[in-house]
């Protein structure tokens, strides 16, 4: 039997208020049926970085996705990916807050920061509002988490632990104060807006040549989908999910939930529910030949086997609308 791991985290965090429970459970059966008869095991694991960690085998702190993202490393000098934010501190607690609705000025801020600190570092832009910091002075922060994880969380530990590297640590302070001191920063913050006061650095951990045999990798994030080359040899969008022979091992990431709950606002949750529904659960569940391993950094995870549908005694089980 074909073994699915199913990364799709925020699939049971999603606000209840938007979702008509009867017409999700008629325009999603196989969500619907895969929630019912599936077992429940508990989970402490939330991050996604962790869980990706742990289904590739993997004894370290955080994932390569700036080693995954350069074609042509360079050995002399560290790399790490970054994202602007605005960072809600006070005495105690640290909050990453995204900022993707002012892109034009986030792209002339970071030419700016580029041109100001071509000594120490240099900037490319990447897609999805992401950039590479390749350091050519000091090494960057390992074990750090993606963006998605951090946004809307307390980082404090993580600021508090950069401090043990002193030339990053010097750097990346010198690099706020240039940030919160800019014109657009400062016009900013008179009109009331979120400034573009720090950026979230994370991706810099090491890739030791693991390679998975006979693993397929699906996912529509250009960052997941350089994982998945390093790590398989291939990634594929998950439309393709049903036009393909599947290996022995599946891995499928959706984050498109995740990143709706972090900041885009302005997508129906139902949509997003029935394209997932559409593309990925009717291409692995109506062959009815898969385990699907269920991971959403909930509560619990789930396991399904096709022989779980025939329990139709069971009349209840995991539910996205309580």
């Amino acid at each position: 039997m074909k073994k699915v791991d199913l990364v799709v985290p925020g699939l049971f965090n999603l606000p209840a208020h938007e979702i008509n429970k009867q017409e999700l459970e008629q325009s999603t059966p196989c969500l619907h049926r895969l929630l019912r008869f599936a077992n429940q095991i508990p989970n402490a694991v939330q991050d996604f970085d962790k869980i990706l960690l742990h289904r590739l085998g993997l004894e370290q702190g955080g994932l390569p996705y700036a080693y995954a993202m350069n074609k042509n490393p360079d050995k002399d000098s560290a790399q790490v990916l970054f994202k602007p934010v605005y960072l809600k501190s006070d005495i105690n607690n640290a909050i990453v807050f995204p900022v993707n609705e002012c892109e034009e000025d986030t792209a002339l801020i970071i030419n700016d920061l580029s041109d100001y600190f071509k000594e120490d570092c240099s900037l490319t832009e990447l897609p999805e509002n992401t950039w590479a910091m390749t350091l050519h002075h000091c090494q960057p922060p390992k074990g750090v988490p993606h963006y998605l994880t951090a946004t809307g969380k307390k980082v404090t530990h993580y600021l508090q632990q950069a401090k043990s590297n002193l030339e990053w640590y010097k750097l990346f302070n010198e690099m706020q104060m240039f940030l919160f001191q800019h014109e657009l920063n400062q016009k900013r913050l008179k009109q009331g807006l979120p400034i573009i006061n720090s950026l979230w650095c994370w991706g810099a951990d090491d890739y030791s040549g693991e390679f998975l045999q006979n693993t397929q990798w699906f996912c529509d994030d250009v960052l997941m989908q350089s994982l998945g080359r390093l790590y398989t040899g291939q990634s594929l969008p998950i439309t393709a999910i049903g036009n393909s022979h599947l290996e022995p091992h599946v891995i499928i990431i959706d984050l498109s939930l995740l990143k709706a709950l972090k900041g885009d606002w302005n997508v129906n949750v139902l949509e997003l529910l029935q394209k997932f529904e559409n593309d990925c659960l009717q291409a692995i569940m109506l062959n009815g030949s898969s385990e699907i391993c269920l991971y959403t950094g909930g509560d619990v995870n789930v396991n399904y086997k096709p022989w779980m549908a025939w329990k139709f005694w069971k009349t209840t089980g995991y539910t996205l609308i309580n």
